[in-house]
C-alpha cells in the first residue's frame, strides 16, 4: 500500500539538547521507531554517548560569538529574558539545515531548536513538536499551577521565581514572541495526557493540529522482579516495608519534596519502625533525620535495569508532585507492579487510578497523602491486587511499541499532506 511504502522510507530527525535528563526517554522512543522500520536519528549536544545512531552537535562558538552571546545574555538576564539568547540554539538550527530528513521531531524547544527558529526550520519541512511542559505557551514557567494568565498573554506574573526563574517581569514580551513565532510555523503538536491536551487547546498552540500520545516505556525491561532478591541487592533489611521516592532534585518545589516530608514525618511511630524509605535522585542524604525513618539513598540512577530493580523492591511508589504534565516515573513503577500514591494533579490522573493502580490525595494535602500510604501499607491483599492491575495497564496502554505505532500514524498523515502540497 502507498501508506505502508511511505512509512518504510520515512526519515525522522529527533532533536534534544543534551544526552542526559529527558534524553534517555527520547532515545528509547528513537529505538522503538527503528524497530518499527523507521529511519530515525537523534541530534543532540552529546557529552558522553558514542552511539552511531546519534548525530553529535559540537557547539564551539569562536571568541567573537562567545563575546556577543555573553553580552546579549547579560542584557537578557537583566530584562527577564534569560533563556532567549543561546549559542546552542543557533548551532542546532545550522545543523538541522544541513541534514536530510522528512519530518523534524522537536522533543523540547528550550535550549535546542528554540521557538524563535521554528518559522525558518519549518519553512522547508513540517515538524512535530512534543509538548512536555507548559513552558511552550507561557511567559516563562514550566507549570503555572493555579495561574491562567497564559491564556490571555501573561504579564504581571505572580511567580517570577518558579522554574525557570526570571529576574524581571518580561512574561508579556516572552508570550508575544512565542505567539508571533508560532504564527509563522508549520507544526503538529503532540501532547501526552488528557490534562495537557486541554491546556494546549486553550493556548496559542491551538492553531495547530493536536494529537494525544501518552509516553511509552519498554515493558520488557520494566517488569516485576522478585522483591526479596531486589531488596537484598539494594541492602534493604529483610522484613521491612519499603516506600520509594524518586526525583532529580529532592528540593524541587514542583516535585513536592516538602509535602512528602510532612506526610512521612506524621506516620505512626510503629509504622516508621518497620518501614524503609528508598531514595533515588540527588539531595536525599539528610532526609532520614527529618522524618525519623530509616532511608537507603541510591543517588542518581539512570540505568533502566537498575531502576526496575528499585521499583520492584518497593511496596509503594510515592509521587507527591504539585504539577505534572504526565509522570513517566509513575508508569515505570506500575510496570514493575508497584502501586502509586500521588496527588490529584495534571496528567497524573490518567494513570494513577484510585482503587485500581494507586491512591490520589487532594492537592497540597499532606495528611490525605499520608492516609493513602497507611491504607495501602496496612492492606497487603489490596496492594498486591493493585500491583497486578498496574502491570496489566502499563503493558496494554503504555508500552513503547504502542507509542511508536501512534507516532508513526501522525507522521504518515503529515508526510502525505506535505507530499500533496508539494
Amino acid at each position: 500500500m502507498y501508506l505502508a511504502d511511505r512509512t518504510v522510507t520515512m526519515r525522522i530527525l529527533n532533536v534534544i539538547q543534551h544526552d542526559r535528563g529527558a534524553y534517555g526517554a527520547v532515545f528509547d522512543r528513537h529505538l522503538a521507531l527503528r524497530k518499527a522500520g523507521i529511519d530515525s536519528t537523534v541530534l543532540c549536544k552529546s557529552e558522553k554517548n558514542n552511539s552511531s545512531e546519534i548525530i553529535k552537535l559540537n557547539v564551539r562558538p569562536n571568541l567573537m560569538e562567545r563575546t556577543f552571546f555573553y553580552s546579549l545574555k547579560k542584557s537578557a538576564d537583566f530584562f527577564g529574558l534569560s533563556h532567549v539568547p543561546n549559542p546552542i540554539t543557533s548551532g542546532f538550527a545550522r545543523a538541522i539545515k544541513k541534514l536530510e530528513f522528512d519530518i523534524l521531531h522537536v522533543c523540547t524547544a528550550r535550549g535546542t531548536a528554540s521557538y524563535l527558529a521554528f518559522p525558518e526550520l519549518t519553512s522547508r519541512k513540517a515538524a512535530i513538536f512534543t509538548v512536555s511542559s507548559m513552558w511552550s505557551f507561557t511567559g516563562h514557567c514550566f507549570h503555572s499551577l493555579d495561574c491562567d494568565r497564559w491564556r490571555t498573554g501573561c504579564g504581571k506574573c505572580p511567580r517570577l521565581s518558579i522554574n525557570p526563574p526570571v529576574r524581571r517581569d518580561a512574561t508579556r514580551i516572552e508570550w508575544m514572541l512565542k505567539d508571533r513565532a508560532y504564527s509563522h510555523s508549520n507544526l503538529t503538536i503532540i501532547t501526552t495526557s488528557n490534562w495537557l491536551t486541554e491546556q494546549v487547546k486553550k493556548s496559542m498552540l491551538n492553531r495547530f493540529p493536536i494529537h494525544q500520545i501518552p509516553h511509552g516505556i519498554d515493558t520488557d525491561i520494566y517488569h516485576p522482579l522478585d522483591p526479596g532478591q531486589c531488596r537484598l541487592e539494594l541492602g534493604i533489611p529483610p522484613g521491612k516495608k519499603v516506600l520509594m521516592f524518586a526525583s532529580d532534585r529532592m528540593d524541587d518545589f514542583l516535585k513536592g519534596g516538602d509535602l512528602l516530608l510532612e506526610a512521612l514525618a506524621g506516620l505512626p511511630e510503629s509504622l516508621k519502625s518497620e518501614t524503609v524509605l528508598l531514595l533515588m535522585g540527588n539531595g536525599g542524604r539528610n532526609i532520614s533525620n527529618d522524618i525519623g525513618m530509616q532511608t537507603v539513598d541510591l543517588g542518581y540512577v539512570s540505568d533502566h535495569n537498575r531502576k526496575a530493580l528499585c521499583y520492584s523492591a518497593a511496596d509503594l511508589f510515592l509521587f507527591p508532585t504539585r504539577a505534572e504534565t504526565f509522570g513517566l516515573v509513575s508508569i515505570e513503577s506500575q510496570a514493575c507492579g508497584t502501586p502509586v500514591v500521588s496527588f490529584r494533579v495534571g496528567g497524573v490522573t490518567d494513570h494513577v487510578r484510585p482503587g485500581i493502580t494507586g491512591y490520589l490525595a487532594e492537592p497540597e494535602n499532606a495528611e490525605d497523602f499520608r492516609s493513602g500510604i497507611i491504607q495501602l501499607l496496612e492492606h497487603e491483599e489490596q496492594r498486591e491486587k493493585m500491583g497486578r492491575q498496574c502491570r496489566s495497564i502499563a503493558v496494554e496502554e503504555y508500552n513503547i511499541n504502542l507509542w511508536a505505532q501512534r507516532f508513526i500514524e501522525v507522521c504518515n498523515s503529515i508526510y502525505l499532506k506535505e507530499d500533496r502540497r508539494n
